[in-house]
């Protein structure tokens, strides 16, 4: 993907920065929001075993809506490159805090490192991934 123009690339930050990240846990949904650790997301990951995670989506490439069968098609695809990597994932959603672009279904990926998250978001077309580390607190990485 090319580079972002600094208007754009702001203006998604923008974006991103305003948006919830769940993971649906099996403890119970954890809401994640970039640059704010999570207590509930560091007992996961030490529950796990792991230390690096991804939140990764194929939904809506390069920031630009879809439809839903085209998103569905690419989150299953998402969902086959994951398991040929043999990483384990949890479900998720992307949401808007303001309602104003719709909900898009993501993969948590444990044990991701952010090169990995990078590689993958590439692959699936997306402007960037939020990944973390123990310290559990979500943060913004651009794929372009």
């Amino acid at each position: 993907m090319p580079a972002l123009p600094a208007a754009e690339r702001a203006r998604l930050e923008q974006a991103y920065r305003a948006t919830t990240y769940r993971v649906n846990a099996p403890s119970g949904d954890i809401d994640l929001r970039l640059g704010e650790p999570s207590p509930a997301l560091a007992t996961l990951l030490s529950e796990a075993g792991v230390v690096h995670w991804a939140i990764v989506t194929a939904w809506n490439p390069a920031s630009k809506l879809r439809d839903t069968a085209a998103n569905e098609a690419a989150h299953a695809r998402l969902h086959e490159w994951l398991s040929g990597k043999g990483y384990c994932w949890l479900p998720g959603a992307n949401c808007a805090n303001a309602g104003d672009w719709p909900p898009e279904v993501s993969c948590v990926v444990l044990g991701m490192p952010e090169a990995a998250a990078l590689q993958c978001g590439s692959e699936f077309g997306q402007v960037a991934v939020v990944t973390g580390d123990g310290e559990a607190i979500p943060r913004l990485y651009w794929c372009c």
